[in-house]
């Protein structure tokens, strides 16, 4: 899916072609356009091959008769048999002001050409703003989202508002879904809706998570598990705080019950790795969480005491880069 969006009402279509050998410049031979004249463009190109890589260039139509090109991009479409996977993970790009940090952080991703981007929840300040998209998470954004899918977790500075589901498409029409790329499954949670037991959240959950045969199940929500945090859940300087947000406490279960291997999560903006963790205890057969919230917003500070469930922190901008190979899984913050 190509998202195109001018100031103007137009009609888009997208030039594409497989990637050949021995070519002085891309073939672009197919072509999918809509009559539809408006501002913001979905275009789906079809029975693309596995694996495969392609050359697309975006163009539009106005009503003023001009037509206007983008520069010829390429991609990769997921493929069908197993191979490494590298994927960057980035959480809080939200701006407070005119920071380059999400433009210098995905930038600095970009440099590792991952298969593809994943970023964890308050991808602006305001969701409901939308010159925040435009010009600030799609504009800093751009070299990185160009070539590279991105896939989304609502966040609750995104606030369910339309302009995420506007920017950000799935094929799901919920704000929670899954996908998989090789021996991977991911699962994109929502806590800022209703994750109790019986939810239908909770539900399409377990039956995803029941059915997956995958050898590495990740799961991505905005809310931290595990996080120490120094004041937003309780002030750390006059008692005692809670571990993470109690929102996601009901979704824990589900995750030791079908062996989740990796929890991903923003919200707070630092770094912070968790030792294997099952039935709130130490265990190397449990689960470990990651925060990440370190792609914009600005940064938060930690209890001066450390938690028995820490094993790594950093108060710093960050983003992950996960690789994967057959059972084995590298995990590296920058």
């Amino acid at each position: 899916m190509i998202l195109c969006e001018t100031n103007i009402n137009s009609e888009c279509g997208v030039r594409y072609g497989k990637a050949e050998l021995n070519k002085n410049e891309p073939v672009l031979n197919k072509n999918v356009s809509g009559n539809i004249s408006e501002m913001m463009h979905c275009v789906e190109l079809k029975n693309l091959e596995p694996g495969t890589e392609y050359f697309y260039q975006t163009f539009v139509f106005t009503n003023s008769s001009d037509t206007l090109w983008s520069e010829i991009l390429p991609f990769r479409t997921f493929p069908n048999k197993n191979e490494p996977l590298t994927f960057a993970v980035f959480s809080d790009s939200q701006q407070q002001d005119d920071s380059l940090c999400w433009k210098n952080i995905s930038e600095m991703a970009l440099m590792e050409r991952p298969n593809f981007g994943l970023i964890v929840g308050d991808l602006v300040e305001r969701g409901s703003e939308v010159y925040m998209w435009r010009y600030q998470f799609l504009n800093h954004g751009h070299e990185f989202m160009k070539s590279i899918p991105l896939f989304g977790v609502m966040g609750n500075h995104d606030g369910n508002d339309p302009n995420y589901f506007k920017y950000i498409k799935t094929r799901s029409s919920e704000s929670y879904y899954t996908f998989t790329y090789n021996n991977t499954q991911f699962f994109i949670v929502d806590t800022d809706i209703e994750t109790e037991p019986g939810s239908p959240q909770y539900n399409w959950l377990e039956e995803a998570l029941a059915k997956s045969k995958a050898e590495w199940k990740i799961v991505a929500h905005h809310h931290p598990v595990y996080t120490s945090d120094n004041d937003d859940y309780g002030n750390s300087a006059a008692a005692l705080r809670l571990k993470g947000d109690p929102v996601t406490l009901p979704l824990v279960s589900l995750y030791e019950k079908y062996n989740v291997d990796m929890v991903f999560y923003g919200h707070i903006h630092s770094y912070e790795r968790t030792w294997p963790i099952l039935g709130d205890s130490v265990d190397e057969n449990g689960i470990i969480y990651v925060q990440t919230g370190g792609a914009g917003g600005n940064l938060e500070h930690t209890d001066v005491i450390r938690s028995w469930y820490t094993a790594k922190l950093k108060r710093a901008h960050n983003y992950c880069l996960v690789s994967v190979i057959n059972n084995n899984l590298h995990l590296s913050a920058i």
